[in-house]
């Protein structure tokens, strides 16, 4: 059992974000949440909790300000992303009245197969895709990578590719060279509507 649910109880989450707001009340409070994007591994009850628990966090009083979307995505294991239930699951998030980020951004390149540069190019596309449905919503404020060059990702001590070579998961490459991954990251962010966010001001 988790500490904090042991030792203040179920409503520990809530507790958390009332003290935050008290201690600062011009702050923007997100909560940050992992494993929303599969499509399986019981993600779509993942999706309908935290709707719920959104919606639960402010209903009194506004707790929550936006929504952090981890995304650690792997476009080479069948079904790992739920490219149909993505955009219906921001328009409920919009719903709330909520904004939302991007967050721990990265595509490893673990389970494709193929020369390296087949596998940057799938990596490219997959950034392209999944930004695009986020970047459609104005709610979306922010995008966060998981790291900028593959040398120094995690990636690589967390999984690794049976013929040896570096996980190519970020935009940049062992050198810090850009990848096919930095250029359709830039585009998706260039060609997104213009939106006012709070993350900058």
């Amino acid at each position: 059992m988790p500490p904090w649910l042991s030792q203040i109880g179920p409503n520990y989450i809530v507790e958390a974000f009332k003290a935050a707001r008290e201690a600062d009340p011009g702050a923007k409070l997100v909560l940050n949440e992992r494993a929303l994007q599969w499509g399986f591994g019981g993600a779509e009850l993942r999706r309908k909790r935290l709707l719920l628990l959104l919606e639960s966090l402010n209903k009194e009083e506004k707790l929550v300000d936006a929504v952090g979307l981890q995304s650690h995505l792997n476009p080479g294991k069948e079904g790992a992303i739920a490219w149909k239930d993505l955009p219906g699951f921001i328009r409920q998030i919009e719903d709330l009245d909520l904004k939302i980020l991007v967050t721990d951004l990265d595509v490893r390149d673990t389970d494709l197969d193929g020369p390296m540069e087949l596998r940057d190019q799938v990596v490219a596309e997959t950034y392209n895709r999944y930004l695009d449905i986020f970047l459609a919503s104005q709610a979306t404020v922010g995008v966060l990578t998981w790291g900028f060059g593959d040398l120094y990702s995690s990636r690589n001590s967390e999984f690794s590719r049976t013929d040896g070579q570096l996980v190519r998961g970020t935009p940049y490459d062992r050198d810090m060279k850009r990848k096919p991954a930095w250029f359709r990251l830039k585009t998706s962010l260039e060609s997104a509507p213009n939106r006012t966010g709070w993350i900058s001001t």
